[in-house]
């Protein structure tokens, strides 16, 4: 299905994930609008490199889901056929560090964003969830049918509380709603805070690496080109759904250990200096995401290797190294 006629509202687009996912669908859709509010989460400037990158330093608005009244201008003005909607407080542990944009943002903005999709008749809102949802104890691999256990972190708690406001909130019979739950998404210009991150921030700046998790820790790694694909399909492919709400993990499908991911991105950078710091309880012991309902619907599967994602990571440090911007990496 060609999706170059929908109007499309991405939020968050001036993030890691939100910023890939607007150049691919611009690209291919002249009638797509990309909206941040350019939080601190961070140091805004990264995340401004990286528009310009892409040259899209001056089509994003500065704009905040939680600010309604903004909100209800542009969807007025823009009239939205689909809301991707990629807009959130992310990080399980700084969570427990400042709970309240765990709330205000991914609680209320996405209220905000509920109520406007039925007062402006928007025909599919895709959402980003989470891998947190799984909590611990799950048999692995997940699949999106499971009971889910309660979270272990209050991020964890905002996604499973979206998941289900998706699910209840009233809607028209012909809007669907699609969650995403990503797992463990990496690639260039990922959140510092992100362990891939630090891994190689520390090789390329020589400086130690403090482990807060167990080398055994085992994560499901996506590379974030393939979260865009996904994405993409969804708007292209008319799905034919059994309800109006579908949960769809996208993971790389190939879980490995902390101590994998330190030999791998050692290999890419310099020699990393491994000390061993405080456990952090928040983290789970093991994520791993079937992506069998994906491939029942046609949609891409991510592919991409770990291996070939931190090297296509390590080239992108490698440039960014010469940044002034690179010293405000972890």
């Amino acid at each position: 299905m060609d999706f170059s006629n929908q109007r499309i509202l991405i939020t968050g687009a001036a993030g890691f994930i939100g910023a890939s996912v607007y150049s691919r669908i611009a690209s291919k859709c002249p009638h797509t609008r990309g909206i941040d509010n350019f939080s601190e989460y961070y140091d805004s400037r990264i995340k401004l490199s990286h528009l310009e990158s892409l040259g899209l330093n001056a089509k994003i608005s500065k704009i905040d889901i939680c600010d309604l009244k903004a909100l209800q201008n542009l969807y007025s003005e823009f009239k939205p056929d689909v809301v991707v909607h990629l807009a959130a407080q992310g990080g399980v542990r700084a969570s427990q560090v400042d709970p309240e944009p765990y709330i205000q943002t991914n609680q209320m903005g996405f209220l905000n964003l509920l109520n406007l999709n039925n007062d402006f008749q928007v025909k599919t809102f895709i959402y980003a969830s989470s891998s947190s949802v799984y909590g611990e104890g799950l048999p692995t691999p997940f699949r999106e049918n499971m009971q889910l256990p309660g979270p272990k972190s209050l991020y964890a708690a905002s996604k499973v509380a979206n998941e289900i406001m998706a699910e209840h909130f009233p809607r028209s019979k012909d809007h669907r709603r699609v969650g995403l739950r990503f797992f463990t998404v990496y690639g260039p210009w990922g959140r510092p805070d992100m362990a891939v991150s630090r891994l190689l921030s520390s090789g390329y700046k020589k400086r130690p690496f403090v482990l807060t998790a167990n080398l055994d820790l085992v994560r499901d790694f996506t590379f974030v080109e393939d979260v865009t694909d996904v994405i993409e399909d969804l708007l292209a492919t008319n799905l034919e759904l059994q309800s109006n709400h579908l949960l769809l993990n996208v993971a790389g499908e190939s879980p490995r250990t902390m101590s994998e991911l330190i030999q791998i991105c050692q290999a890419e950078s310099f020699p990393i200096n491994i000390e061993i710091g405080e456990i952090n309880k928040l983290d789970v012991t093991k994520t791993h995401g079937s992506s069998l309902r994906l491939k029942e619907l046609g949609l891409r599967t991510p592919k991409t290797t770990l291996e070939d994602g931190i090297s296509l990571t390590a080239k992108w440090f490698s440039g960014f190294s010469k940044s002034e911007l690179f010293e405000k990496l972890v």
